[in-house]
């Protein structure tokens, strides 16, 4: 029963970060001509500001719930740590609590990471850069979150995994018309969302790893 209150509670605390970051970031998208909602869409009718609906942040609470409930299998799958939370061997040198462990500062870096990608992902797009130009600079931050605050093996798996299916959700989002991408290149969407996809998996995995040492 304790167990369980405490998955419930990262859980929950999973849920209100991403679905702030989903506030912030999506809604940068909207301002800067990423993609928009239709308003003649029953889903979007209520906005929390102009352009901006109601279950953009639900989507990604629901989404980090989800990844909260699945990655710790994923990573015992890989055996890492020797069946512990993952830990780079970067970090382990270091330890908790010095230099760069797994601390409430290190994890604080993490989102801010995430969020200052996705930022700068509105400021490319805002900037009029192409498709491809964007990709390439969000997959640089993506290996280099990726390098920089995790490094296992189940990280790097689940973020490739959850890019990939981030790019066809967003399809199917858009095929609907719920959604819609300005300049789309891969079907109804911009193939670089994946990587805001699989970015959020570093801070995700690096907040699991410190809630479960607590």
């Amino acid at each position: 029963q304790e167990y369980m209150g405490r998955m419930f509670q990262a859980g929950a605390l999973l849920f209100l970060q991403l679905a702030v970051v989903g506030l912030v970031g999506d809604g940068l998208h909207v301002l800067t001509g990423v993609l928009r909602y239709p308003k003649h869409i029953a889903i979007n009718k209520v906005t929390l500001f102009d352009g901006f609906p109601w279950w953009i942040p639900l989507e990604f609470g629901c989404g980090s719930f989800l990844f909260h409930q699945f990655y710790p299998a994923l990573a015992r799958y890989f055996e890492i740590a020797g069946g512990e939370w993952a830990a780079s061997d970067w970090l382990k040198r270091y330890g908790e609590g010095t230099e760069f462990g797994y601390n409430k500062f290190s994890v604080g870096v993490t989102y801010l990471s995430y969020v200052l990608l996705y930022m700068y992902s509105a400021f490319l797009a805002n900037n009029r850069k192409s498709n491809l130009f964007i990709s390439n600079h969000l997959a640089r931050g993506f290996f280099a979150m990726w390098f920089l605050f995790d490094r296992s093996f189940a990280a790097l798996a689940a973020g490739l995994a959850i890019g990939l299916f981030g790019v066809v959700f967003e399809n199917m989002l858009a095929a609907t018309g719920i959604v819609v991408y300005i300049s789309a290149d891969v079907g109804f969407t911009r193939h670089w969302i994946g990587w805001l996809w699989a970015s959020a998996t570093i801070p995700l995995s690096c907040l699991q790893i410190y809630l479960s040492r607590r």
